[in-house]
């Protein structure tokens, strides 16, 4: 048989200690039909290149190498040889990475011989063992518990059901969507894009390695740092992707990562004096809100993306935290002119006259201003600005306070309801608008008190005694309180946030 029956996408990169293997194993093939392996080798630093050169040399009817004169990245070299697969003309595309192997000399021909026979499924995978740097065995099986037939909503999950390196497909069904460049989780996004076209079918057998090392792509600081941020990302692709017909299942996905996504976040942030700082007697007055608006910002934040605008940003004391936290790429901060006093060192990027702001229509992705809208003259002018920069589809994430003292005199200017919030974001061109509650009554009561307590004119001994006294009282009211769950009649509340979309 002459045409090419199954095309083998293999990338890598300094993997000198590991592509010999990689490689052998899939020379080893016993087939009745032709394949060939075409290996994206990106500009490694190590003997990687000479290491495939050699076995193009050796097997040339089974290998072809294609170099790089640079590093063009995981995702870059990715999907170029995805393209080369297809260029192949191949029935079939399997796939390993330069650091996994196979391990059975019948791999490529049981999963053949299984999708010839049912045509109905466009992929097959099976069982992968897993070993670290010392070869060591561990007691992950990717796909040990997935069951014999696959579905799109069975991949819609947490974690992969099956390792990339088991993985064959019908060729005839690769056409990937203009995001998938975007994507991290790129063995996830393909699997669930396959299976929209047709169900994918388990092969009995432990059949491959992954490797995991200190240098793989998976461990690298990026990858481990954004991996929620990414799969929530992924999921909203997806979403979209699947006409919405798998919604439900998406949202728990996602819901599962913005969880640990806080949990991350409230560890690294537990001591910061501004973003969330410690309960203490010191910091009654500011605890409750300073608490509410990061868990808010914490629950939209993997929403933000790429050129991000912060309005009324002041000494931006959230541009670390959200840059660390989201898919944001540029972070812009822009205050009011005379707001520079604020700080001598930390000065805004931008300043404006609170009319117009200095920046094209479309210019950003997303966008905030967190207590800023209540000190704004005419927050229509400010607000239809903020809907000009914002590219369509724009994200406006806001916060205003409800319960608190008259602050920056004489430049208080409102206290907001729900309703007339809503109105003049939808009067400023903002086609949806959310919005809830900080706080409820129990913390509204809770804030209150630590108000008074700190910022009353009693004396700095009572205050001090008071302070003693109301912290367990104020512990307890945050502890017990129930966020609204919408407005009415007698809904309390410390503050709101929401988010706006262009």
């Amino acid at each position: 048989m002459n045409e090419l029956m199954v095309a083998i996408w293999m990338v890598t990169y300094n993997h000198e200690a590991f592509i010999d293997e990689a490689l052998q194993g899939i020379i080893n093939q016993k087939a009745d039909f032709k394949y060939k392996v075409f290996i994206g080798e990106d500009f490694s630093s190590d003997k990687t290149k000479e290491i495939c050169l050699r076995y193009q040399k050796e097997y040339p009817d089974k290998v072809e190498l294609i170099t790089r004169d640079k590093n063009i990245g995981n995702i870059a070299n990715a999907l170029d040889i995805y393209k080369v697969c297809f260029d192949s003309s191949a029935k079939y595309i399997a796939m390993c990475e330069g650091d996994d192997y196979w391990t059975d000399t019948n791999k490529l021909q049981k999963q053949v011989d299984v999708l010839e026979k049912n045509p109905q499924y466009v992929g097959s995978f099976h069982e992968t063992e897993t070993i670290n740097e010392e070869r060591e065995k561990l007691e992950i099986i990717y796909g040990g518990n997935t069951e014999n037939i696959v579905k799109t909503d069975d991949l819609l999950t947490t974690k992969s059901l099956f390792h990339t390196s088991s993985f064959l497909f019908r060729r005839k069904y690769l056409e990937l969507p203009n995001w998938f460049g975007q994507t991290v989780s790129a063995d996830m996004a393909l699997f669930t894009i396959l299976s929209s076209k047709g169900n994918i079918i388990k092969v009995d057998g432990k059949m491959s390695v992954y490797r995991k090392h200190k240098m793989g792509y998976t461990n690298t600081d990026f990858v481990k740092n954004t991996l929620h941020q990414n799969r929530i990302a992924l999921m909203r692709k997806l979403d979209n992707y699947l006409n919405y017909q798998h919604q439900e299942k998406i949202n728990k996905v996602i819901q599962h990562h913005k969880e640990e996504l806080m949990k991350n976040i409230s560890d690294s942030n537990e001591f910061d004096p501004f973003l969330n700082p410690p309960f203490t007697e010191e910091n009654l007055d500011r605890y409750y809100t300073r608490k509410s608006i990061l868990e808010a910002l914490t629950s939209y934040i993997t929403e933000f993306k790429g050129h991000f605008l912060d309005v009324g940003c002041g000494k931006m004391p959230y541009k670390n935290y959200i840059i660390q936290n989201s898919l944001v790429e540029q972070y812009v901060g822009l205050d009011i002119e005379e707001a520079i006093q604020y700080d001598e060192k930390i000065k805004a990027d931008f300043t404006w006259d609170g009319i117009n702001m200095p920046f094209s229509d479309a210019s950003f992705d997303s966008a905030m201003a967190t207590e800023v809208l209540e000190h704004c003259p005419e927050p229509e002018i400010v607000l239809k600005e903020l809907h000009r920069v914002l590219k369509p589809h724009g994200l406006f994430f806001f916060t205003v306070p409800f319960l608190w003292n008259l602050h920056e005199a004489p430049h208080d200017e409102y206290r907001y309801t729900p309703w007339a919030l809503e109105r003049h974001i939808k009067n400023s061109g903002f086609s949806y608008v959310e919005i809830k509650g900080l706080g409820g009554w129990h913390a509204s009561l809770a804030q209150m008190l630590g108000l008074w307590v700190r910022r009353s004119q009693i004396t700095e001994k009572k205050k001090k005694v008071f302070s003693k006294l109301l912290k367990p009282i104020i512990h307890q009211l945050i502890k017990r309180d129930i966020k609204p769950q919408g407005f009415g009649q007698e809904t309390m509340m410390t503050g709101l946030y929401g988010i706006a979309i262009k």
